[in-house]
């Protein structure tokens, strides 16, 4: 397989595999109904944004 195949077969992964349910869904759904939704807005942009770093991290 080459490098690049890798590479693409690890992002189709990433991609099928990142939206899943659980305590992320909770957490943002509980910091929206708390706080505002303008808040539940960054809490689930801060765990995308720290999921991909951490998927980026491990890739490496």
């Amino acid at each position: 397989m080459s490098y690049t195949a890798t590479l693409v077969a690890i992002a189709a992964v990433h991609v099928v595999g990142n939206p899943g349910f659980g305590p992320n869904l909770v957490l943002v759904s509980q910091v929206a109904a708390r706080q505002s939704r303008q808040a539940g807005l960054l809490a689930g942009i801060g765990l995308t944004l720290g999921r991909r770093r951490h998927q980026s991290a491990s890739a490496c």
